[in-house]
């Protein structure tokens, strides 16, 4: 979801990522792309989803990792708690939820930690 004006509008609905990255901020356009590139490069197999608002890798057929732009925030999907739990200390300045872990910029977040993470993420 997206804050527009004061209100917040869902995501439509995507098919390819450059159609997801069509409907971000212009603000959250380089980071999003940016962390599904790293996505994409340590799980080269994976098929691109797009589901709940975000673009998601799945290796045979399960979500393995997922980045969103929110109002505020980016999510990274991180569906494993264990994995969650694990990577929340060592990626840098972020906040971990429930099956996400989100920042604010993407110089907050260790990129050899998060390479680590989405490769853990798939042998989960």
């Amino acid at each position: 979801m997206f804050r527009e004006e004061g209100k917040t509008v869902e995501n439509p609905i995507e098919s390819t990522f450059e159609e997801y990255l069509s409907h971000l901020p212009e603000g959250m356009v380089s980071t999003t792309r940016q962390v599904f590139e790293v996505m994409c490069a340590e799980l080269p197999a994976a098929e691109e989803r797009f589901e709940h608002g975000m673009a998601l890798l799945a290796v045979n057929g399960k979500p393995v990792t997922g980045i969103a732009a929110r109002a505020d925030a980016y999510e990274l999907y991180v569906p494993q708690p264990a994995v969650n739990d694990e990577f929340s200390s060592k990626l840098g300045k972020v906040e971990a939820g429930k099956d996400c872990i989100r920042f604010h910029k993407l110089g907050d977040v260790s990129e050899a930690q998060l390479r680590r993470m989405i490769r853990d993420q798939a042998d989960a």
